[in-house]
């Protein structure tokens, strides 16, 4: 596995375009793809670790950076989001803002819950155990039934909370003030944090702050990018935040709030290398563009394959399961996504008075 680990590295610097001064696409859709690609990738290697046992010798390597990177490889997922769903509110106004609930919320769970039909489906043919509060649970992501969970449900909570701050201005009537609807976001994930660390696993939570610095990016672009066009400034945020990074990777279990400022830091030094340099190519821009997809179903060919071949070739069984994982990808990408995304293209319907 080691050798795969590092061909997916090597694979981040296929098409890479350094540059010294600031790209004005650091950002941008494709360029967001291109990282998300890359890291949905690892996403893919760290939950196929769960399946197999790697003992081999050669391993070593791959088990080392997985350990080390851990909860890391999410946090652009959260960061691009909350930024994204700003970015979109500010652009498109109240209309995209009112709409959320059905374009973010409701349209991510119709996706999700499809792909949980399938997990379903599959441990009812392959007779594994699932309950009925398990399954119902499922659906919004606090349970699994063999899928990845955690993901999900702290996603939807996160568009919740982005509506309900950003539609608060309403009620306090505070207009044109995005700062203060950030400070009411931040409070609420925070609240997030304190609550679900009392139900959940941290993967559940550790992560979602990094949602509420995308959130603040948005709304300062702006201003960051003015300061970053300075080289010198540009280093020395640089610099700063790598070793910033370095400091809170040794105590990240001190606390919570190092905790919290470890994979924060760790986002801001990929945003910053993104200001100077542009990644992308081909591959990485699929995984990107196809994110939600890939990373649902990945864990069903896995699931499948390790109770059905047991003691299958390890390298075999990563080769068929990132095979099947594409195919069906590629499959929920081009039939179900596509007919969803038409569905949720019409506007909700307006209750009326009677």
């Amino acid at each position: 596995m080691s050798f795969i680990f590092a061909a997916v590295v090597v694979l981040l610097f296929i098409g890479i375009k350094p540059q010294i001064s600031m790209r004005d696409d650091y950002i941008s859709l494709k360029q967001t793809h291109a990282i998300n690609g890359f890291f949905i990738i690892l996403v893919f290697l760290r939950h196929f670790n769960q399946y197999v046992e790697l003992q081999n010798p050669c391993d070593k390597l791959f088990l080392n950076a997985n350990e080390l990177l851990g909860q890391l490889i999410v946090t652009t997922f959260m960061f691009y989001s909350g930024y994204g769903v700003v970015i979109s509110i500010l652009k498109k106004g109240k209309d995209y803002l009112k709409n959320i609930p059905f374009q973010r919320i409701l349209k991510t769970m119709v996706l999700f819950d499809i792909a949980i039909l399938f997990y379903v489906l599959t441990n009812i043919i392959l007779h594994i155990h699932q309950t009925v509060p398990q399954v119902l649970l499922s659906f919004i992501g606090w349970e699994g039934v063999g899928n990845s969970t955690w993901y999900i449900f702290a996603i939807l909570v996160m568009y919740l909370i982005t509506y309900v701050s950003f539609m608060a201005s309403d009620l306090f009537r505070i207009k044109h003030n995005d700062i203060v609807k950030c400070m009411i976001a931040t409070c609420l994930v925070g609240a997030y944090i304190l609550v679900i660390k009392r139900f959940k696993d941290s993967q559940y939570y550790n992560t979602v702050m990094c949602y509420a610095m995308g959130m603040w990016f948005a709304v300062l672009q702006k201003y960051i990018d003015k300061l970053m066009k300075n080289n010198k400034l540009y280093v020395l945020a640089l610099i700063g935040c790598t070793a910033l990074f370095a400091f809170a990777a040794v105590f990240r279990e001190s606390n919570l709030l190092i905790n919290q400022l470890y994979y924060l830091v760790f986002v801001a030094v990929v945003v910053l290398i993104t200001m100077r340099v542009r990644f992308g190519n081909p591959v990485l821009d699929w995984c990107g563009s196809t994110l939600l997809g890939l990373y649902i179903l990945q864990r069903l060919p896995m699931l499948v394959i390790q109770r059905q071949f047991v003691g299958m070739n390890v390298y075999l069984f990563f080769a068929l399961s990132l095979v099947i994982s594409l195919v069906m990808t590629w499959l929920y990408s081009k039939y179900v996504m596509s007919a969803v995304n038409k569905v949720f293209k019409k506007k909700p319907p307006v209750a009326t008075g009677g």
